[in-house]
């Protein structure tokens, strides 16, 4: 993404402040970052009645690609908010604030960095979205870039904010983990051997 991180860094902060703002009561959110080694299957992405999926048309599905998933195990969407969700101004928090451009921001920097974004909510469950990126700027459609080969880190990891430490449940504690993931899953000094 363009910005030198910044713009994930913005799509993490609003998509976790999402998931921290999606309900009242006590839940978990779960943060995870995967580098994908392969293309995407993109016939197994289709809109419906708890699916939503962003970009397709544009999305570089070069391999490899970096994927951002924020999940919780809130209210879930339901089916007749779910087609709403991007639009810009649109907020279901009501007095509890919110801007309703959060979702709409994360839609157009997905889309500037040619990337997709996939949502599936579950009412009663809980929603993930899986943000999708190129991990390597495509030097066709970025002159000034020019192609360096990295050695491209694999393997997963999951944040889960123990119960009872503050910081952890905190906006602030929860973003910290969520950068130190990107680290982890793009850093090639912290590849797992």
């Amino acid at each position: 993404m363009r910005g030198a991180g910044t713009d994930v860094i913005q799509v993490l902060l609003n998509l976790v402040i999402n998931a921290l703002q999606c309900a009242t009561k006590p839940h978990e959110v779960n943060l995870s970052v995967q580098v994908l080694l392969l293309p995407l299957d993109l016939t197994a992405f289709k809109d419906g009645s708890q699916d939503r999926v962003l970009n397709l048309e544009s999305f570089d599905n070069t391999a490899p690609l970096v994927m951002l998933s924020v999940s919780d195990n809130g209210p879930g969407i339901p089916n007749e908010t779910l087609p709403k969700i991007f639009e810009p101004y649109f907020s279901t928090k009501g007095e509890r604030g919110g801007t309703g451009l959060g979702l709409n921001i994360v839609q157009r920097l997905v889309k500037g960095a040619n990337g997709a974004l996939h949502v599936h909510t579950e009412v009663g469950k809980g929603t993930t979205f899986k943000v999708y990126l190129p991990a390597l700027a495509s030097t066709a459609k970025s002159a000034e870039v020019k192609a360096v080969e990295v050695p491209i880190p694999t393997g997963s990891e999951t944040v889960r904010p123990a119960a009872g430490e503050p910081f952890a449940r905190s906006r602030e504690g929860l973003l910290w983990q969520a950068l130190c993931l990107l680290q982890l899953a793009l850093h090639p000094s912290h590849r797992r051997r």
